[in-house]
């Protein structure tokens, strides 16, 4: 399951954005406990995944998680993925929203999407407008709609990743 990355002609692997070079295009951070599969190391304070589908895995499984928690809503799970003083947090909210009513969706910053999250296409398309804020409007379909599709499936399949710990003392050695 391999992505297919071909560069343009005179471009070099350090122009692309650190998200697709870390394959994290959610540009996902470590955190205490157990890292998601396909972790495989920790570079300016981000995961780093083995592969790109790895990576939108881990994306889809996070922003499923932080939903569940009760950050279920558009400005609530931003404020986590784009705090103040970070990012243009209002901007981003508001593009986010912008990017999913322009795909058909009746949403707002403050619209519960619990079960809107359960459906894949809506996943799809919130993980699209979110790596669209996080990796550049130029990059808004670098991943296929089928290539995260597949990432979301298997997202549902419990796989075990290393702990932070873990990945760091593998790290050192």
């Amino acid at each position: 399951m391999a992505l297919d990355v071909t560069l343009k002609v005179g471009q070099e692997q350090k122009e692309l954005p650190l998200g697709i070079r870390n394959n994290n295009p959610g540009n996902l951070r470590p955190y205490e406990g157990e890292l998601y599969a396909g972790s495989s190391d920790i570079k300016n304070n981000f995961i780093v995944f083995d592969t790109a589908e790895n990576g939108l895995r881990g994306l889809a499984r996070d922003i499923q998680t932080k939903v569940n928690r009760k950050l279920n809503t558009i400005d609530s799970l931003t404020k986590v993925y784009a705090p103040e003083g970070e990012n243009p947090t209002e901007s981003y909210i508001n593009t986010v929203v912008s990017n999913m009513n322009s795909l058909g969706y009746d949403i707002n910053k403050n619209t519960d999407i619990t079960d809107l999250i359960k459906n894949d296409n809506f996943l799809k398309d919130y993980m699209k407008s979110k790596m669209k804020m996080e990796l550049g409007a130029e990059y808004e379909n670098y991943y296929s709609d089928e290539k995260i599709l597949e990432s979301i499936r298997d997202s549902k399949v419990d796989k075990k990743g290393p702990t932070k710990k873990e990945l760091e003392l593998k790290l050192r050695q």
